[in-house]
């Protein structure tokens, strides 16, 4: 590790990356990345210090201390683009609202809740907004993914669209929207306002601070029929996919094994989503109680494979008052799996559910129409471990399921068991989330 160019790797992946050459501007440098990482679009920082730097003594005069390492005010939006952004939400007629992790970062919970109810305008959440106001909400509508039906369905039939700092990624481009919708979008960064996306207004600015100014300026309102309208067709999906919640096939259809956590989740449960189509599943099915309260790799884009654990891990270290529920693939959880040691041995207790298909389940689905006897699948069959005794093993507790009926008594000797536990559940490899 010490003979190559680690700030370069890390410049590639970070948002600030520095190497600290003398030991008496460590507190200089630490100051720096701290403001880096905090201000403007929060980031990763990486922070080199040698062992001979870290290990050296200086003079105490010769250090500087800054008594201030952040700044505490958010900037506004330009008040010509509030005018003029307010008007246009004040016209629209079938107007959604996507908040992402900006969204989130600003704090912007009850901003956006303000907001939202004064225009009756349906929301959309995404990434680290999940759960910035509760999917219990009225007005909330799904998560903001394309690839779920009723998100999609909604814009491509909006003809105003307020997005909320969150960047559209490969899976939501301009040409998601009717060709004549008005999108007006809201990012602290100002290179990313018209990021893969013509924007009718763009606003530079926090969001919290720039929902503030658009709840003042825009006129109260309902979208009675529109958002009854994106009610009837999620009310419809749940209709279509009732069967599956409750179904007793075996293997275990992925939904009935949603359906089962679902009834688990409550304001106080933290959900950590990882894997692939497990994702997927989660992401579909799952609500977001709170603030901070779902996390996972990004939704629809997906993110680092195998974060499941340290995730959970983290979440519970942070909020030890909190159920702690992680969702995730056999494949997934191999990469932490043996992390388990460390949450034993320091009492980090927190519950792994596994859909496990025995299977590398997204991979298989998207080379299902290219595979045939002459050329078969290669290297996306696992074995049915038994995750469950392994983390028995090494101390915890082990639930192992192969009947629907055994799935909620399971997770809830899990969650009583007061250790590190794992719910291993062999589900159905046929089945995946268009499925």
């Amino acid at each position: 590790m010490q003979d190559f160019n680690q700030i370069d790797l890390y410049k590639s992946m970070t948002k600030h990356a520095r190497s600290v050459q003398e030991t008496h501007r460590i507190p200089e440098y630490i100051g720096r990345g701290i403001a880096e990482a905090t201000t403007g679009r929060p980031g990763p920082v990486y922070m080199e210090i040698p062992r001979d730097i870290m290990e050296g003594y200086v003079d105490e005069s010769m250090v500087e201390y800054q008594k201030t390492y952040r700044l505490t005010n958010k900037p506004a939006g330009n008040p010509a683009d509030i005018e003029k952004a307010a008007k246009i939400l004040d016209e629209a007629q079938r107007p959604v609202v996507i908040a992402g992790s900006g969204a989130f970062y600003s704090k912007a919970q009850n901003e956006l809740k303000e907001f939202v109810e004064k225009t009756g305008i349906p929301f959309f959440t995404r990434n680290a907004a999940r759960g910035l106001v509760p999917d219990s909400h009225p007005l909330f509508v799904s998560i903001g993914a394309t690839g779920h039906p009723i998100f999609a369905g909604a814009i491509q039939n909006t003809d105003v669209v307020l997005i909320l700092g969150t960047r559209p990624g490969y899976i939501m481009k301009r040409e998601s929207f009717p060709a004549n919708a008005k999108i007006i979008r809201v990012d602290i960064d100002a290179a990313a306002i018209t990021d893969q996306l013509d924007v009718e207004v763009g606003i530079v600015g926090d969001v919290k601070e720039v929902l503030k100014q658009l709840t003042a300026a825009v006129k109260k309102n309902t979208h009675q029929g529109w958002v009854e309208a994106l009610a009837n067709g999620k009310a419809q999906m749940v209709e279509a996919v009732l069967p599956l919640l409750t179904s007793d096939q075996k293997p275990i259809h992925p939904a009935r094994l949603m359906f089962e956590i679902m009834q688990r989740i409550d304001e106080n449960t933290i959900v950590v989503i990882d894997g692939g189509d497990t994702a997927t599943f989660g992401n579909s099915f799952l609500p977001a109680t709170g603030p901070g309260q779902y996390m996972g790799i990004a939704n629809g884009s997906f993110g680092p494979l195998g974060v499941g654990v340290p995730y959970a891990m983290a979440a519970k270290l942070a909020h030890p008052d909190k159920k702690v529920l992680l969702l995730t693939g056999d494949g997934a959880f191999g990469y932490g799996a043996m992390e388990y040691d460390t949450a034993i041995r320091y009492g980090i207790n927190f519950t792994t559910i596994i859909l496990n298909d025995s299977c590398w389940g997204m991979i298989k689905r998207s080379e299902a129409q290219r595979a045939t006897e002459d050329k078969p699948f290669v290297g996306l069959f696992l074995r049915d471990v038994r995750y469950d005794q392994v983390v028995e093993a090494l101390g915890g507790h082990g639930e192992y399921v192969t009947e629907a009926a055994e799935i909620g008594a399971a997770i809830d000797r899990a969650i009583a068991s007061d250790k590190p536990a794992c719910v291993n559940v062999m589900t159905d490899v046929n089945v995946g989330p268009n499925r």
